[in-house]
């Protein structure tokens, strides 16, 4: 689930900064030791560690695997095919035309996973605290695609698609619109393809599953990896100070 402006940087190999007493002090009470494991980019395979590209590409491939599977979506997931600025390189994840019944306007789906508790972000905890997590998400995720990738969509007659969530799973306005129209028109022609509409619930009750379960995955390992590479580096000198955050 990639960028938010809160975030921007997300996938540079840099790391986020841990919390002092200082940042607590300055309105940081959401942080967790998981918030920051959750959101910082540093990390890579080669060091045995899973990292939040490698979170954000599954659930990519996902996305695309229902859209083609279950709503007979052609999809193309290349750089190339992607491209709404060619000039710089940044790029849409998915290129998506619906085949049954066809429309002739294609989709560029973009996603972004945000940590919205994360110390990191302190101004963005602040927000999604002030606006609800919903419209944080439209704030920080939906308008930052548009305003990234929506001119270049309009130039290349796509329609543009932000898909954002929280790391916890919950879907910003543009998504939660996008997923709810799609099984809404999925369940009600069920009997034109032969269906229940009840079975039709049950495979979108599945699919939301898959998604539920890849998430909580893809984070378990994030923490398992990174944060016992970290505690194993650094326990001694951080042991204090996050004991008497757990207990605090």
């Amino acid at each position: 689930l990639s960028s938010s402006s809160a975030a921007s940087d997300v996938y540079k190999r840099q790391a986020c900064p841990l919390p002092t007493a200082a940042t607590s002090r300055r309105g940081c009470a959401a942080w967790s030791l998981g918030d920051h494991f959750l959101g910082c980019p540093s990390g890579a395979a080669a060091e045995g560690l899973r990292n939040i590209a490698h979170r954000h590409d599954s659930v990519v491939r996902l996305l695309a695997d229902m859209l083609h599977g279950v709503f007979k979506f052609s999809i193309r997931m290349s750089r190339r095919d992607n491209a709404t600025t060619p000039h710089n390189g940044q790029c849409t994840d998915i290129c998506a035309a619906r085949m049954v019944p066809p429309d002739p306007v294609p989709l560029l789906i973009d996603v972004t996973i945000i940590v919205s508790t994360a110390a990191s972000y302190t101004a963005t905890a602040k927000s999604a605290s002030r606006l609800g997590i919903n419209a944080f998400l439209g704030n920080e995720g939906d308008e930052e695609k548009r305003k990234k990738h929506g001119a270049n969509a309009r130039a290349m007659a796509c329609e543009l698609v932000p898909f954002s969530l929280d790391v916890r799973g919950a879907l910003g306005p543009s998504a939660k619109r996008f997923w709810d129209g799609l099984w809404k028109s999925h369940i009600a022609n069920a009997p034109s393809r032969g269906e229940s509409k009840w079975t039709a619930i049950a495979e979108r009750r599945k699919w939301l599953q898959r998604f539920s379960v890849l998430l909580a995955t893809e984070n378990a390992e994030i923490l398992m990896t990174k944060a016992g590479a970290y505690w194993n580096k650094h326990g001694a000198e951080r042991s204090a100070f996050l004991l008497q955050r757990l207990r605090g």
